[in-house]
């Protein structure tokens, strides 16, 4: 399908259900109960669950929500409480409450030992690892991050 303008009007929900099957979602103004858009799809046109709007987005929102707090933990040693607070900051702060909201179906998140080898902590750089599952899907997807030291960003003054 190759689109270049936009249709004004959808004959029929069948022809809107083939746009969805071309990762269309076609905007429907029902006039008297408002605009409508249907289908969840994006444009990625992967075989993954990245392909539904709503997982995009919660994935989205999960990476700049740990991508904004693990910022804050750069000048902070790295040790054993770094490693709890963080893992307890991203479970309890980010992810059990969109879990509880129907979001995500079972996540896990992991940062210290068990993800950082001896010689990362020993130049100052501990990983993080977050797992999640979104509810009604099957696959997992593994978001890796990474705490420098703040030796790292002096290295180049």
């Amino acid at each position: 399908l190759n689109c270049r303008s936009v249709l004004m009007q959808v004959a029929a929900k069948t022809d809107r259900d083939d746009l969805i099957t071309h990762n269309i979602n076609p905007i429907v103004d029902t006039g008297n109960h408002g605009i409508q858009i249907d289908g969840n799809e994006t444009l990625n046109g992967a075989y993954t669950d990245l392909s539904s709007a709503h997982i995009a987005r919660t994935l989205t929102y999960i990476r700049y929500r740990v991508d904004t707090y693990t910022e804050t933990l750069k000048f902070e040693l790295n040790d054993v409480y770094l490693w709890r607070t963080w893992n307890e900051y991203v479970s309890n702060k980010i992810l059990t409450p969109i879990k509880a909201g129907g979001g995500l179906q079972w996540f896990r998140v992991s940062m210290g030992r068990d993800t950082t080898t001896a010689e990362e902590i020993a130049q100052r750089i501990v990983r993080g690892v977050i797992e999640v599952q979104f509810s009604q899907d099957a696959e997992v997807f593994l978001l890796d991050y990474v705490v420098y030291s703040s030796a790292e960003d002096n290295a180049n003054f």
